[in-house]
Parts: structure tokens; C-alpha cells; sequence
């Protein structure tokens, strides 16, 4: 069973939530999806650690492909300005 969550929990989360949709620039659907999801006492916990892990796993394949095209630009002798023109 989850506690009941207290009101500067749920505004610390909120705020959390409402910072993460702004770093994002996500589209006003999945801000209004988060607000409302952070809303809910009991699935505030579980919204924070999905959009957690989501905005991570992006990070890493964004991160992930980012290095794999770099690497292939200097193999064939590319710079780092051409690599990123292309």
C-alpha cells in the first residue's frame, strides 16, 4: 500500500513534473498528461519514475547514435563540423 501522500509531496512532484514537460519542450498533450497523472496522489510516485526512465532511454539512444555517426565521420576523415552538417 502507498502512504497518503502529503501536499508539499504532491507540489514538489508537480513542480518536478511541470520542469521535466518544460525541459522537453514537449507538446501541450503530454504536459496536460503529466500535470494530470502528478494530480493523482497515488500514481505520482510511478508517473516521476516513468517519465524518468523514458527521458533517460532517450537520452542514451540519442547519445548512442550521436557517438556511432561521429565515429564513422572520422573514420572517413571527416570533421566534427562536417559530420554534424550532413
Amino acid at each position: 500500500m502507498l502512504k497518503r501522500a502529503t501536499i508539499m509531496e504532491i507540489t514538489l512532484v508537480e513542480s518536478l513534473a511541470m520542469i521535466m514537460a518544460i525541459m522537453l519542450a514537449a507538446s501541450p498533450g503530454t504536459i496536460m498528461a503529466i500535470m494530470l497523472a502528478a494530480s493523482l496522489e497515488t500514481t505520482v510516485a510511478i508517473t516521476l519514475v516513468v517519465s524518468l526512465v523514458i527521458i533517460v532511454a532517450t537520452m542514451w539512444v540519442a547519445n548512442r547514435v550521436m557517438t556511432a555517426a561521429f565515429t564513422s565521420a572520422a573514420k572517413q576523415g571527416m570533421t566534427i563540423a562536417g559530420a554534424e552538417s550532413l
